[in-house]
């Protein structure tokens, strides 16, 4: 599967599970997709799975550690994926308590 096959195929997935997509084309070590997710905006570069997942050019690279906000580098939908549960989990975790607190506490 090339590059941009497998950044629609990601995209789909992402969209399925409820995360708002769009692909990016700005190059210059731009990340790929940028994703809104329960309230969470994240980036993600998509790297080639026949290439190794850490070799970044050095201008992404650079983007990357210049910017301030999170981004992910996945190089299929599985690893996507994990990226939105993990942030589910963690709206789930921080939701619930403050609930808790909003309730009357641990009681």
């Amino acid at each position: 599967m090339n590059k941009d096959d497998l950044i629609s195929s990601i995209i789909r997935s992402l969209v399925a599970a409820g995360a708002h997509v769009r692909s990016l084309e700005v190059g210059e070590g731009f990340p790929d997709l940028i994703i809104g997710f329960q309230g969470h905006n994240f980036l993600m570069t998509v790297k080639d799975p026949e290439y190794d997942i850490t070799s970044l050019s050095p201008t992404q690279i650079a983007w990357i550690e210049d910017w301030p906000g999170l981004v992910f580098v996945i190089d299929d939908e599985e690893q996507a994926l994990y990226v939105l549960n993990y942030f589910s989990n963690a709206v789930d975790q921080i939701s619930n308590q403050i609930n808790k607190t909003i309730i009357g506490g641990d009681q």
